[in-house]
């Protein structure tokens, strides 16, 4: 199977790009990290982001809120 066709199903299943659901996948760990009270800095180079300023930006995008908010409502929730 060629790889165009490879994307081409697995866009057809999950209604989203394969790079979208290994970002996403990234993400889930990050949330993970962050709930053990990893730095962000930390977190973003842990998961290959070049920059803690991309990481977040991908981060607010994908989750709504920045990694320092996502910190932040779970330190209210604890």
């Amino acid at each position: 199977m060629s790889e165009s066709k490879l994307r081409k199903l697995f866009k057809q299943e999950k209604h989203i790009t394969i790079q979208q659901y290994f970002l996403n996948l990234k993400i889930e760990a990050a949330k993970q990290l962050l709930d053990e009270n990893k730095k962000v800095e930390e977190v973003s180079n842990l998961l290959g982001f070049s920059t803690s300023s991309n990481f977040s930006r991908t981060f607010k995008k994908i989750v709504g809120i920045s990694p320092l908010e996502y910190k932040q409502k779970l330190k209210s929730i604890e």
